[in-house]
């Protein structure tokens, strides 16, 4: 038993061949229609066609018709805030920029403060290098607006004396190969900084002789 296309433009496809053949001249009665019923599926099949002719010819217009759309709407907000800039920028010099700020409807900025801090370095890992020494990786989400971070890196050797200035790098992570012989452990201190702000001091202590050589890690963003 023949099954009709579920797509519909198919199934006109189909439909309309059909009735070429059911319509034939004597030929309903052999398959058990009527003529009567052959006639007005071929009317249905016609104008089905005609609509999804239509239909095309509409969906390309409307293609057009929204690139054209979005091109002018992406170039007049373009333009815009370029004259938004250009408002600013003479209300910024002008006597009484409150009023040039009413005068365009326009809402006048808000002063920016300063950059909050820097986040705290966290979830530190380690791995120990091919040549003996150790890699950290860590964690550091920042609060929106920070920009431009650094990390200091500073490290004590089993807990005695001061900690000592390593580097200062700008991703989440470091190696550190110059770890004294005979060190049992190493305690790490790392500070995330901006030009003017220092975010929390974070530590990270590493007892020698307990890491495992591992897969280079993923480098972190």
């Amino acid at each position: 038993m023949p099954t009709i296309p579920k797509e519909l433009p198919k199934a006109i496809c189909w439909v309309r061949r059909r009735v070429l053949v059911w319509g034939q001249p004597g030929v309903p009665g052999q398959i058990g229609l009527q003529e009567q019923q052959v006639a007005e599926l071929a009317d249905l099949a016609q104008q089905a066609n005609a609509a999804l002719a239509e239909y095309r010819t509409t969906e390309t217009l409307m293609r057009a018709q929204g690139a054209r759309y979005r091109h002018l709407a992406h170039t007049m907000r373009a333009k815009a805030n370029a004259q938004v800039s250009q408002i600013q920028s003479f209300a910024r010099g002008a006597d009484e920029p409150q009023e040039v700020y009413y005068q365009a409807k326009l809402r006048r900025p808000a002063k920016r403060g300063p950059a909050p801090a820097p986040g705290q370095p966290q979830r530190f890992k380690t791995r120990l290098t091919e040549v003996g020494g150790l890699e950290i990786t860590f964690k550091c989400p920042h609060p929106r607006g920070v920009e431009g971070v650094l990390y200091r890196i500073e490290r004590q050797d089993d807990c005695v004396g001061p900690m000592r200035y390593l580097d200062t790098v700008n991703e989440r992570r470091f190696v550190d190969e110059n770890i004294p012989v005979g060190v049992g452990s190493v305690f790490y201190q790392v500070t995330a900084m901006t030009s003017t702000r220092k975010g929390p001091v974070a530590t990270h202590s590493v007892r020698l002789g307990t890491v495992r050589e591992e897969a280079p890690a993923q480098r972190a963003a």
